[in-house]
């Protein structure tokens, strides 16, 4: 190889694979509208009559004003892409709120396998 070969080989290459890495971890929805997206795990919060947050893999936690109800589950594995929530006040002080944009659960539909910790609670709101 010739030198400027070299040189976009070992300098450019790996920048493209990295982009491409974060690139496939960092927007895994097709979407955008979309500001806040990632993976994590769905969170029931008793407090203040109970809601559910998705606490990302990245540490973020995020509170979903319309989540849909085959979300609403603790410890679901989720795909979310979602819209932060400018200048809503809120007294649940958990997380930041967010308009759900598109969210996927991760794992299959069958989740009795996954026992306790597995259970539904009650969708705040519903009945």
């Amino acid at each position: 190889m010739r030198p400027k070969q070299t040189r976009y080989v070992t300098k450019v290459a790996p920048l493209a694979a990295l982009c491409a890495l974060f690139g496939l971890t960092l927007a895994p929805c097709s979407s955008s509208t979309c500001k806040v997206q990632g993976y994590g795990t769905m969170k029931y919060l008793p407090m203040e009559g109970g809601f559910y947050g998705i606490q990302a893999d990245s540490g973020a936690r995020y509170r979903p004003v319309n989540l849909p109800g085959e979300c609403a589950e603790e410890e679901l594995r989720v795909r979310f892409c979602a819209q932060p929530l400018e200048g809503v006040v809120s007294f649940h002080m958990w997380g930041l709120p967010v308009k759900i944009v598109e969210i996927e659960p991760l794992e299959g539909k069958d989740r009795a396998s996954r026992g306790a910790s597995g259970r539904n609670q009650p969708v705040p709101g519903e009945k």
